[in-house]
């Protein structure tokens, strides 16, 4: 999952492993690089289930 967000703001770097291991967080950190001639992306609609969906929000 932090590949294909990583490659949907920019080019996938790394993400923090250590934030996987604290238990459940709401949030997890991706390094990726980014073309700052373009706009920000500041989120990304998936599906959680067959017919539900929510926004990951990037900050």
């Amino acid at each position: 999952m932090a590949v294909q967000f990583g490659n949907f703001i920019g080019k996938y770097l790394e993400y923090d492993m250590k934030q996987l291991s604290n238990g459940y967080r709401n949030y997890l950190c991706v390094r990726v690089q980014i073309d700052v001639r373009k706009p920000l992306k500041s989120r990304k609609k998936i599906m959680i289930f067959d017919s539900n969906f929510t926004y990951a929000k990037f900050k």
